[in-house]
C-alpha cells in the first residue's frame, strides 16, 4: 500500500503531535478537575497549550520553524516534563499528579528522534525528580520505593528507545553501504559500457578501413584477369575460360561482401539523420529501382500502410525495405511470388510487415539468420554475402525498433519490425521538434 508523500514525512506527525500535546496538557487537568481533583495552575496549563498551537500554526508560515520543527517539539516536550516534575514535587506525588508524570515521561521518549537530545533529556529529568524528591516536602509514599519506582521506568523507556535508536542507526548504515554498493556498481557499469562503446568503434572502422582498403587489390585483380583472358582469347582453352570465369565470379562475390561490410560499418559509425519520411512513397520508389528483378519474378506487391509519415534517415530505410524486398523474392521458387506489406499502429511504434510465400525459414534458425555472415543456403543454390538481415537487425535498431520474423520450412515468411514514433539522442533526450521538419 502507498501512503501519501504528506504522511510519510516525520514533519506532518510531529505536527499532529503538537496538537494532541495541546490538547492533553489542558484536557488532563480539566479531567482531573471533573473527578473533584485539584488540577494544577489551570493557567499555565493554557499558557503551554497555546506555546504548542502557535508553534503548529507558525511551522505552516515559517520555513524556519518548518525545517527546525522536530528539534523544537522535542525541546518543548522536555520543558512540559520538567513542568511536570514540579508539581509532582508541590503534590507531595499524589496519584494524579504521578500519572501526569508518567504521561509526560512517556511522551519525552518520542525525542528518541534526536538522540543527543534523548539522551541528554532522560538523564536531567531523572536527576531533577530524584533531587526534589528529597529536597521538597515529604511524599504520601517512601522515597525509596518511588526512587526505586522512577530507576525503573527511566530504564525501561531508556531501553526500548535505545534499541529503536540502535535499529535506526543499522538501517541507515545499511541503506548507506547499499546506496554506495549500487553506485559503484553503476560507476563500473557505466566504466564497461564505455570501454565497449570505445571497442565497438575501434572495430567498426578497422572494419571499414580495412574493407576500403581491400578494394583496390580486389579491383587490380579483376582487370588483370580480363586483361589477361583478352591477351589469350583467340586461343584459350575451354578449362582456362572456365578458370577465368571462376575468378572473375570470386571477385564479384568478394566485391559484394565488402561493399556489405562497409555498409555495416558505415551505418553503426554514422550520425542519422532523421526527418519525417513518407512511407507509401519510400516503398514505391525501393519497387521502381528492382522493377527488373520484380518483372522477371512475374512479382505481385500488396501495399496495406495505414501511416502516412514515419520520423527516420532516408538512405538507412531504403536500404531496410531494399533488402527485405528482396530477400522476399529471392527466396521464392513460387510461379506468382506475392509480397503483402503492411503497416500497424502501436502505442509507441509503428509496426511494419513484409508477408511472402516464400520457401521460408526453419524455427531453429529464426535467430541466426540476423546474425552477420549467416548463410543458410550456399552460393550455387542463392547468391548472397549473409550480411543483409544483419543489416536490416542494426537500421531498426538506429531507429529504435525490433525486428523477429514468423516463418516455417515451405510455409513463406513475415518479418516485423517496429519504428519507434519518437526517436532518441544518445543521451536519451527526445530530439527536437525541427529535427523531423
Amino acid at each position: 500500500m502507498n501512503w501519501p508523500a504528506f504522511i510519510q514525512s516525520e514533519v506532518f506527525w510531529f505536527r499532529l503531535l503538537l496538537l494532541l500535546g495541546a490538547g492533553g496538557i489542558t484536557g488532563f487537568g480539566l479531567l482531573v478537575q471533573h473527578s473533584g481533583g485539584e488540577p494544577e495552575a489551570m493557567f499555565q496549563r493554557y499558557f503551554l497549550s497555546g506555546i504548542w498551537v502557535a508553534v503548529f500554526l507558525f511551522s505552516f508560515l515559517s520555513n524556519f520553524l518548518r525545517y527546525h520543527l522536530i528539534t523544537i517539539t522535542c525541546w518543548l516536550m522536555f520543558v512540559v516534563h520538567l513542568w511536570s516534575i514540579n508539581w509532582v514535587d508541590q503534590n507531595q506525588y499524589s496519584s494524579e499528579s504521578l500519572v501526569g508524570y508518567i504521561i509526560s515521561f512517556a511522551a519525552l521518549n518520542l525525542t528518541y528522534v534526536r538522540p543527543r537530545l534523548f539522551y541528554s533529556f532522560m538523564a536531567i529529568s531523572l536527576v531533577t525528580t530524584i533531587v526534589l524528591l528529597y529536597l521538597g516536602p515529604a511524599p504520601e509514599t517512601s522515597r525509596e520505593l518511588l526512587t526505586f519506582m522512577f530507576g525503573m521506568i527511566w530504564l525501561a523507556f531508556t531501553i526500548t528507545s535505545s534499541v529503536v535508536i540502535v535499529s535506526k542507526k543499522k538501517l541507515s548504515d545499511i541503506n548507506e553501504n547499499l546506496e554506495m554498493l549500487v553506485n559503484d556498481r553503476s560507476a563500473q557499469a557505466e566504466a564497461r559500457a564505455r570501454q565497449l562503446t570505445l571497442k565497438n568503434q575501434e572495430l567498426e572502422q578497422f572494419a571499414f578501413i580495412a574493407s576500403h582498403d581491400l578494394k583496390t587489390p580486389l579491383r587490380s585483380i579483376g582487370s588483370f584477369a580480363q586483361l589477361a583472358q583478352r591477351k589469350l582469347e583467340p586461343g584459350i582453352a575451354p578449362e582456362v575460360k572456365e578458370y577465368f570465369s571462376f575468378i572473375m565470379d570470386s571477385v564479384h562475390k568478394m566485391n559484394n561482401l565488402i561493399n556489405d561490410i562497409l555498409a555495416y560499418s558505415r551505418y553503426g559509425r554514422q550520425n542519422s539523420e532523421h526527418r519525417k519520411l513518407n512511407v507509401r512513397q519510400l516503398l514505391e520508389e525501393c519497387c521502381l529501382m528492382m522493377k527488373p528483378i520484380l518483372a522477371e519474378k512475374n512479382a505481385d506487391i500488396v501495399f496495406q500502410v495505414s501511416c502516412e509519415q514515419v520520423v527516420g534517415d532516408r538512405v538507412q530505410l531504403q536500404q531496410l525495405f531494399h533488402n527485405l524486398i528482396d530477400n522476399a523474392f529471392k527466396y521464392n521458387t513460387s510461379p506468382s511470388a506475392k509480397l503483402v506489406i503492411s503497416v500497424e499502429e502501436r502505442p509507441l511504434t509503428w509496426q511494419f510487415s513484409f508477408a511472402d510465400n516464400g520457401i521460408g525459414i526453419p524455427k531453429e534458425y529464426h535467430d541466426k539468420v540476423f546474425r552477420i555472415f549467416q548463410r543458410l543456403h550456399n552460393y550455387k543454390e542463392y547468391d548472397g554475402t549473409g550480411i543483409g538481415l544483419a543489416l536490416c537487425k542494426r537500421i531498426v535498431e538506429n531507429h529504435g525498433g525490433d525486428i523477429w520474423l514468423e516463418s516455417g520450412d515451405g510455409l513463406g515468411t513475415v518479418v516485423h519490425f517496429t519504428l519507434a514514433k519518437v526517436l532518441y539522442s544518445h543521451e536519451r533526450h527526445p530530439l527536437p521538434a525541427n529535427v523531423a521538419n
